[in-house]
């Protein structure tokens, strides 16, 4: 049999031409219909030359087939219409009934909804569990979860559609402990109930819960589908759990369920997530020419989210050489792939061909891109420029976003017009007053009078957080001469500012950073805090000296915290030390802390960094 797609012609002829003589296969052609939804005006065409014909005061026949046309497709508004229309022929009619309560939902009109369970009780027709389970379904969807569970504990017989109605919509709406309960009392449990409740499980945020779950569906010899592929993956994702996503990936690829475009999607996603970028290019170099605008998508945002930006780049123009429109949301990955790779002028290209080339309306996520890259490259007044003409009002994101480059840079004029288009929208946090302080820094103290060690303190603070080590040290130096004792605040301040990536390279502060730490038991009388440590592993670790940093951890007169370890494994990364990172996770057992899933996710991410440099 060939199938073909009704051509426009085809379709206008016949709803033109229509008349009870000449049509006899009135359900066909409405089948048709139903099956191209975008004929919208040819079906209004021939319901119109039905009901001039008075074929429908003929028979409820036609009335139902349009009734099932409508509810099932775009336009269930028309099929209440039609249903207040041919009531009178309806009125016996358990299926147009169960029809319009599925047009009620698709509206969210559940005021609608009940006037027609008034109908259908009065009718008698609540013990039809096709009717009622449409109704207890209507109730669900449009969020009336106490209507929806009257409804089902009043049906005299419920079968498995109306347990998973049940389960599936409770789940989604988040009132998970009550679609557990009805699991567990669901006589015979199918596949769409498992898959609604870990669906449920993985939107509560209740991970490991969604993956035990699915762990014990396995276990009843239940095979997960296609939709459950999907509602795992988010899971495994947030996990970080590398093992269970490569399990998920070979069962999929056992069963065949990775040719369904949306599974291998879904993989796609998942990999970038857990570290593994190179399983995810793997999955989207096998699709071939099954890729859609979501896998180009996915695998952009991957190598966008690994700080792989020439890559994400390079990826976006083969997407359009392919013949693939972007979308926004592709090019909001692409452009802050650009921002987070310094990628200042690929990122402005973008965001041109965005506008230009696609005629797309750029949405604030883009702009707030966009001028954090300017921001952070020092070309404030550009960034200034393309604010205040933005086309859309300006959330206060964006701007404190500007006020942080500002404060970075000591951008006094500017910083003072962020910060007051931020209180106009809304209240200001510490922080924002925090980054506005650190735009004066050097004039209101110089005007002091009397320098204690608290303005001293905010002098060092604010040139740290301009990333200007030079000064901070000077200061510092300058302090230390006037005979002004240091405190701890400050000795942070070196060696965080000394461990700041590019600065111990440009002013080779390593070593001075290290000697303000050993100076702090021997000239300054202090002991030194849990993050005095981090400083240290931190600037270690930058100099490449990742076993020295190791040793210092060990050698600790205090138990270090997740936060040091966590130090040591992101710089196990930039210089893909995987020995180093394997013997962190040795020394920081699973069962001290909670930490583990972090280290395994960091191991591997160590692993997808040496993998991409070979």
């Amino acid at each position: 049999m060939t199938w073909f797609a009704p051509s426009h012609g085809f379709l206008r002829q016949q709803s033109s031409q229509f008349c009870p003589g000449t049509s006899r296969d009135l359900h066909s052609l409405v089948g048709l219909l139903l099956r191209h939804q975008d004929r919208r005006r040819q079906l209004l065409q021939i319901h119109a030359q039905l009901i001039a014909h008075q074929v429908f005061d003929q028979s409820h026949a036609p009335w139902r087939s349009f009734l099932k046309a409508y509810s099932h497709g775009l336009y269930p508004q028309e099929a209440l219409h039609l249903f207040r229309q041919a009531r009178r022929h309806l009125a016996d009619d358990t299926f147009a009934f169960a029809f319009t309560l599925k047009a009620c939902a698709g509206l969210g009109w559940p005021r609608a909804g009940a006037q027609l369970h008034g109908l259908v009780v009065r009718k008698g027709f609540e013990f039809h569990t096709y009717v009622h389970t449409t109704l207890a379904n209507m109730y669900v969807v449009c969020g009336r979860l106490v209507e929806a569970r009257n409804a089902f504990d009043e049906m005299p017989v419920k079968n498995a559609v109306s347990w998973n109605v049940m389960i599936t919509g409770f789940a989604a709406w988040g009132e998970v402990e009550y679609a557990r309960l009805l699991f567990g009392q669901m006589p015979c449990r199918n596949v769409v109930s498992w898959t609604g409740l870990i669906d449920g499980y993985t939107r509560a945020c209740l991970y490991g819960e969604a993956v035990a779950l699915f762990c014990h569906m396995m276990a009843e010899g239940i095979s997960p589908s296609e939709i459950t592929v999907l509602a795992l993956g988010p899971a495994i994702s947030n996990l970080g759990g590398i093992l269970m996503g490569e399990m998920l990936h070979g069962y999929c690829e056992k069963k065949g369920l990775v040719s369904d475009v949306g599974v291998a999607n879904s993989l796609i996603d998942l990999y970038a997530k857990i570290g593994s970028i190179q399983n995810s290019l793997k999955v989207f170099n096998e699709m071939l020419d099954r890729r859609n605008l979501v896998s180009w998508t996915s695998i952009i945002s991957g190598f966008a989210m690994h700080g792989l930006s020439i890559k994400a780049v390079e990826l976006s123009a083969d997407m359009r050489r392919a013949g693939i429109r972007p979308n926004r949301i592709t090019f909001l990955s692409v452009i802050n792939a650009c921002s987070h790779g310094g990628l200042v002028e690929h990122g402005l290209e973008f965001f041109r061909i965005m506008v230009y080339d696609y005629n797309m309306d750029p949405e604030v996520k883009h702009f707030g891109c966009i001028i954090d890259r300017l921001g952070r490259a020092g070309r404030l007044c550009e960034a200034g420029q393309i604010i205040e003409e933005l086309p859309m009002e300006v959330n206060a994101v964006v701007w404190r976003i500007l006020l942080g480059c500002c404060s970075k840079y000591g951008e006094v004029e500017m910083g003072e017009r962020a910060i007051k288009k931020i209180l106009e929208l809304e209240r200001g946090s510490g922080g924002d007053f925090t980054l506005v302080v650190n735009c004066y820094v050097q004039d209101p103290f110089e005007e002091m009078v009397v320098k204690d060690v608290v303005s001293w303190n905010s002098l060092i603070c604010g040139y740290s957080h301009q990333n200007r080590p030079k000064e901070v040290l000077a200061l510092f130096k300058v302090m230390q001469n006037k005979g002004i004792k240091a405190d701890k605040i400050k000795i942070v301040k070196m060696g965080s500012t000394c461990t700041r990536i590019g600065d111990w390279r440009t002013w080779n502060l390593g070593r001075e950073g290290l000697d303000h730490f050993e100076s702090m038991k021997c000239v300054h009388n202090l002991e030194p805090q849990m993050k005095h440590y981090g400083s240290v592993v931190g600037l270690l670790g930058r100099d490449g000296q990742l076993e020295k940093a190791l040793r210092f951890i060990v050698e600790m007169p205090i138990a270090p915290d997740p936060v040091v370890w966590r130090i040591l494994l992101g710089e196990c990364r930039p210089h893909a030390d995987v020995a180093v990172a394997e013997m962190v996770c040795g020394l920081w057992s699973p069962g001290r802390s909670m930490i583990w899933r972090q280290t395994e996710l960091y191991l591997f991410h160590v692993h997808s960094s040496e993998n991409c440099g070979d």
